[in-house]
């Protein structure tokens, strides 16, 4: 089972890039590390696309269940249909986010760790570099 830690970094000054941070492991080995920018995204939506990005680039890993991990309660809410935002922004870029994943022929699920302590903490920790 591959497991990828995820996230996306703006910044405080608009018009400055935003980095996007993966860690993929596969059985507990890390694979790879990766952190690579992108122009700017408005803050809210910063994760969207680092999801986006990841998803593109998952192509080349071994094709098998993926878990993703985030920590993003409004994007993990939209994903799963759950969501009352009314931002038309976020919901079509959750939308191309489901097109994507059902693009995948293995399962690819999506975890938020958002209020699990113990988790919250290795995402943190795995996205450190």
């Amino acid at each position: 089972m591959i497991k990828v830690y995820v996230a996306g970094i703006s910044t405080n000054q608009e018009g400055e890039e935003i980095e996007i941070r993966y860690s993929l492991f596969k059985d507990g080995e890390n694979l790879a590390q990766v952190k690579k920018y992108q122009e700017y995204r408005k803050p809210y939506l910063v994760t969207h696309f680092a999801l986006l990005a990841l998803l593109k680039d998952l192509k080349k890993y071994p094709k098998e269940e993926t878990e993703i991990i985030i920590f993003d309660p409004s994007l993990y809410e939209q994903l799963r249909g759950t969501s009352t935002s009314r931002n038309n922004e976020a919901l079509k870029l959750a939308s191309r986010i489901k097109g994507e994943l059902e693009k995948f022929d293995y399962p690819v699920n999506i975890h938020d760790v958002t209020g699990k302590g113990q988790e919250k903490l290795e995402w943190n920790k795995v996205l450190e570099f």
